[in-house]
């Protein structure tokens, strides 16, 4: 039964939908429509000389009418009328016969933009109607989306009717009709957020009905690509807004590697600007199976769909973020990887987990001076980290929401009270390196005395010898233009930012090593010299890495600038 707020939701939509059907001449009070079932009048007023309600208009309204809990708990975010009609515009022609389905129908923005390239294409209005498929699992969308279609209907000359072809259904668990193309806006219910989390019951049912497609944190958004490809027929194409994480989430390959075994990633649209009220940044693909396979890829990047540069060649599943790093001019870059030749062959990484950086806050303060007692050690925060310097002593930083300019541990402390801690922080307490994540480069500073501590998620990483020259390796290495471009490629979309770069510990650890020992062992050197000559650095690393390219020189340099330090 739905709710109040709901209830209101509907109410508010029907008056609008009437007004609209007023607008054109007829009226929807006492039509099979399901906005108006059990409706004898709606509260509307005569609309006739004000500017005509376009079918759009409708799911719009009911999203604004919803509460923000309820939209962050369904996922439903109602796609604008530019974003449909772009998308949809991305896919090949359509045939006259061909079949639309929307397994998250919404307020049918994009059965409208379908039906609209349908009769373009020469169908008939009355025939579209009866070529639209769609399911939504709220019936309030699925009572907006039918009135919708009909206002779509009564624009091109076709009476109001019951849309049978329009339901109530869950289109993760239940069967959903054949198509020939599937269009959609699917709910995002990132599984991170306890506003949108499962319940253990539709996490269990989702598991049975696609088995190793889902993980604990998979978003049911990547789902329906599964199953919007389970629902096309032979020769069929897909367009899809996702959320970006689509592109590069550890927790997405699975869905990546399903979805490129059975289709083609035809094109890619990468929104860039914020197109919903919700702060998510969103992509479309557009994928085609049988002869709706191909080689090229179309991308696209803005809420305009501003044309990139189509990429030649198919990606792998791994390399979808590539394929959009690159419409935001990222260097492509291509490292030669060899056996044995990774940081993870000479180095050990962690970044710690949430009990390490809940387990610091009792222990922390405020040192008086930059000399920190032997009683204490510094705590350095991914804020405190810059390229090749450490800001910790010189700015304001937080930590667990506080304020410190030169924040503390208290070893003595937090040896009496929390043993298993100290141990951990005992072993971190050797020269290393410190890197910064969620940033637009790699940062990285190099703690030569081991006297920092790292607070999660900044990433230690710990050479397996005491030899000094091999950690300037590592930090020449890590600060390598090419490591940059490569990281924010292949976990594009994974940051909190579209510039910024989310590394992990096990990303770190897979990272090729230079080739180019000669020009490698010159960039370390030259690290060591005061002030660094960072253009100096960038090209020394190019060579050895055998990426040596301007472009990506000047894009290093560029995004740099603001955080580097002497």
């Amino acid at each position: 039964m739905p709710g109040s707020t709901t209830t209101r939701a509907l109410d508010a939509v029907a008056a609008l939908a009437e007004a609209a059907a007023q607008q054109r001449g007829v009226s929807l009070v006492g039509s099979d429509l399901r906005l108006f079932e059990n409706r004898i009048t709606v509260g509307t007023r005569d609309r006739t000389d004000e500017t005509p309600v376009s079918p759009f208009a409708l799911g719009r309204a009911y999203e604004l009418l919803l509460t923000p809990k309820n939209r962050r708990k369904t996922g439903a975010h109602l796609t604008p009328e530019d974003v449909a009609r772009n998308l949809v515009a991305m896919m090949p022609s359509p045939a006259l016969g061909d079949t639309v389905l929307d397994p998250a129908v919404g307020g049918a923005a994009f059965l409208i933009a379908a039906a609209d390239q349908l009769v373009s294409a020469g169908a008939s209005p009355a025939a579209v109607l009866g070529q639209l498929f769609g399911v939504d699992i709220d019936p309030g969308a699925v009572a907006v989306a039918e009135a919708a279609l009909t206002l779509w209907g009564l624009d091109n000359g076709v009476g109001a009717q019951r849309l049978p072809n329009i339901g109530q259904a869950d289109g993760l668990l239940e069967a959903l009709p054949r198509a020939s193309r599937v269009v959609g806006n699917p709910p995002f219910l990132n599984q991170l957020r306890s506003s949108s989390a499962h319940t253990a019951r539709r996490r269990s049912a989702l598991r049975e009905k696609w088995g190793e497609l889902v993980g604990t944190y998979t978003d049911d958004a990547w789902l329906f690509l599964a199953a919007g490809l389970d629902a096309l027929e032979r020769d069929g194409v897909l367009a899809m807004v996702q959320p970006v994480s689509v592109l590069a989430a550890r927790h997405g390959d699975p869905v990546r590697r399903h979805v490129s075994e059975q289709a083609t990633l035809r094109g890619l649209w990468l929104a860039r600007d914020q197109v919903f009220d919700a702060a998510v940044q969103v992509c479309g693909v557009v994928l085609g199976t049988g002869k709706n396979r191909a080689e090229e890829v179309q991308r696209c990047i803005g809420a305009d769909f501003s044309s990139a540069p189509t990429l030649a060649a198919q990606p792998d599943a791994s390399g979808w973020g590539s394929v959009a790093a690159a419409t935001m001019n990222v260097p492509q870059v291509n490292l030669t990887r060899q056996p044995g030749n990774t940081i993870g062959d000479v180095a050990s990484a962690t970044a710690g987990f949430r009990d390490q950086f809940y387990g610091f806050v009792p222990f922390v303060s405020e040192c008086a001076s930059e000399e920190v007692p032997a009683t204490h050690a510094k705590l350095v925060t991914v804020g405190m980290i810059d390229v090749l310097g450490l800001g910790w002593g010189t700015r304001s930083f937080k930590f667990a929401k506080r304020p410190f300019e030169r924040p503390v541990v208290d070893l003595v402390a937090l040896a009496d009270q929390n043993p298993k801690l100290a141990d951990w922080v005992a072993a971190r307490r050797r020269p290393k390196l410190l890197v910064a994540t969620q940033t637009r480069v790699v940062e990285v500073w190099i703690d030569m005395r081991g006297e920092a501590i790292p607070a999660t998620p900044v990433v230690s990483v710990e050479p397996f010898t005491d030899d000094l020259d091999q950690l300037w390796m590592l930090a020449a290495a890590l600060s390598a233009p090419a490591l940059s471009a490569h990281f924010l490629a292949v976990n594009f979309g994974t940051a909190m930012s579209l510039n910024a770069m989310k590394i992990a510990a096990r990303d770190v650890l897979a990272a090729p090593l230079p080739t180019d020992q000669v020009a490698w062992r010159e960039a370390a050197a030259l690290l060591q010299s005061k002030p660094v000559d960072h253009a100096g650095f960038a090209m020394l690393m190019g060579r050895a890495y055998r990426t040596a390219d301007d472009e990506l020189v000047s894009w290093w340099l560029d995004r740099a600038t603001n955080h580097t330090k002497s």
